[in-house]
């Protein structure tokens, strides 16, 4: 016990001595949206989510419907669940995969799947339930900007091939 307890005192230490613990400035530590300088890191998170998820998709025969020339197509009203489903994070899936790292600044950096410059940054990775809801919060906000029909139809686009 004595070890294991001397070894943390050291983690700790190496720690607290380096200063990689991310730190908040005072926007965001109480901000609920991210900061105007996370903007695009969150987009590029969301984009790299919708497509990951929607490209791995498969609807249930339920979720089609035919046309009258024949083809079998997916319901719009099962696309835009899915994509409401991408926007409301998870713990550990999607948009729950995604937290902080003190950058080569003051400023936090996001890190997660679709930002591989900023997984790259030395330092101990800040998991909280903020970044993920965030994340779910700007992704409602996009959808509604661009439009659900507008991000359903690119959708169906996109996988039209796999659906057919």
């Amino acid at each position: 016990v004595k070890s294991s307890m001397r070894g943390a005192s050291v983690i700790v230490f190496v720690i607290s001595a380096t200063n990689v613990i991310p730190q908040y400035t005072e926007e965001e530590k109480k901000s609920q949206a991210f900061p105007d300088y996370m903007r695009c890191d969150a987009c590029k998170a969301i984009a790299h989510e919708m497509s990951a998820d929607l490209g791995k998709w498969q609807p249930t025969p339920g979720q089609f419907y035919t046309t009258k020339a024949g083809k079998r197509k997916v319901k719009m009203s099962a696309v835009l669940d899915r994509i409401h489903e991408v926007c409301h994070p998870v713990p550990y899936k999607g948009l729950g995969n995604y937290a902080v790292k003190q950058g080569e600044s003051d400023r936090v950096t996001l890190v997660g799947p679709g930002l591989p410059e900023n997984d790259e940054i030395a330092g101990l990775t800040r998991s909280e339930k903020r970044w993920p809801l965030m994340l779910g919060v700007r992704c409602r906000e996009l959808v509604g900007e661009i439009g659900e029909e507008e991000v359903a139809e690119a959708a169906m686009a996109q996988e039209s091939d796999l659906l057919e």
